[in-house]
């Protein structure tokens, strides 16, 4: 499902949801016997509501998860996103999702290494769809079994889909298939970047502590594996040392030696 529908079902839930309880107050204000069943259409409109907050949060979650979040919000309509946020507001939802700063070594590594396939991944996609029929590329998208790591693929076809949006009769579909692939590309190279910088930085303090052996020691095989490839990979910047002063020495004078008496 498209960022899109999950915002605007929040919204017609809220309308929903706020018309039933007016009819609900108004009835039962004038004693009309009608406010029962208004009451239990109010109580069926706010759990429907309720529902599409908790879809709305789990979806930015998934969203931030990725990188995805801040486009998925940019992408909605002028219209949508102004009713979305100020439901969005009224209810307490966190719209301002902030990169996730990892708190263990591999967590982080995980993550790179799931950024590094999503890339890999967008990159097949962005090739794939060059030539390609718009239902033949939907086929190959369809298919994850096609990649060596279907998750990746999947979250890539996920991130393409967003960017495409809905696409309208009078749009050149090749033009957007096109945006939406590059725009894929760009998207998680920027992601799988800010990622190897924070790997940077946390692997090289490890090292300045000399903890990389201990480190090494509480994690998974195969991150400990990956670990050590990037330590020998050359993706660790070498710290630059201060330079030793340079000592010079300097000839020291020496006065003769007094002559012994009677000689």
């Amino acid at each position: 499902m498209l960022f899109t529908q999950t915002a605007s079902k929040l919204v017609e839930a809220c309308r929903a949801k706020d018309e039933a309880k007016e009819r609900w107050l108004t009835l039962s204000r004038a004693g009309d016997e009608g406010q029962h069943a208004a009451r239990t259409e109010f109580l069926a409109a706010d759990t429907t509501f309720s529902a599409a907050a908790d879809a709305v949060v789990a979806e930015i979650g998934k969203l931030g998860a990725i990188g995805l979040a801040e486009p998925a919000l940019a992408s909605l309509p002028d219209e949508l996103r102004e009713s979305f946020y100020r439901v969005a507001g009224t209810i307490g939802i966190r719209l301002a999702v902030e990169p996730t700063r990892h708190s263990t070594l591999s967590d982080l590594v995980n993550a790179w290494r799931e950024a590094a396939a999503i890339l890999d991944a967008a990159t097949r996609i962005n090739q794939v769809r060059v030539g390609s029929e718009p239902a033949d590329f939907e086929a190959a998208l369809a298919d994850a079994s096609q990649w060596r790591n279907p998750a990746a693929w999947e979250k890539a076809v996920f991130a393409y889909r967003l960017f495409l949006g809905e696409v309208a009769p009078e749009d050149d579909l090749a033009d957007r298939m096109g945006d939406a692939t590059h725009a894929v590309v760009r998207h998680a190279r920027k992601v799988r970047d800010r990622l190897t910088e924070e790997l940077q930085e946390m692997l090289e303090g490890i090292i300045d502590r000399g903890m990389l052996s201990q480190e090494l020691m509480d994690v998974e095989p195969d991150v400990r594996r990956c670990v050590q490839e990037i330590v020998h990979g050359g993706l660790i910047r070498q710290r630059q040392t201060a330079p030793q002063p340079e000592t010079r020495t300097r000839p020291v004078a020496t006065l003769p030696a007094a002559e012994t008496e009677g000689e």
